[in-house]
């Protein structure tokens, strides 16, 4: 008899029976990939691979943020609030 099969949620067929045996697998290799994460994130020569390694290393210590933001909206943000922060001088204080 074939295994069960689950939906996934793009819709396509999965084998439930045996995910546990991927998962324990997987935990297995962790200490070792948070090792090679933390080499990269301060020794690769890359800063592409640099700041990849060093974002998933933050995501796994702190939860991954909650939205990600542009550099376009935070250079946008800082305006604002530089602009909030400049008094006008054509008003009196």
């Amino acid at each position: 008899m074939a295994a069960a099969r689950r939906t996934t949620p793009r819709g396509r067929s999965a084998p439930s029976a045996g995910l546990g045996d991927v998962e324990a697998l997987a935990r297995t290799h962790a200490a070792g990939a948070m090792t090679e994460l933390a080499r990269l994130a301060s020794g690769a020569e890359s800063e592409t691979v640099r700041l990849a390694a060093i974002k998933e290393l933050l995501a796994r210590a702190f939860g991954a943020s909650a939205q990600d933001i542009s550099p376009m909206e935070q250079v946008i943000r800082w305006a604002r609030t530089a602009e909030e922060a400049t008094p006008d001088p054509s008003k009196p204080s």
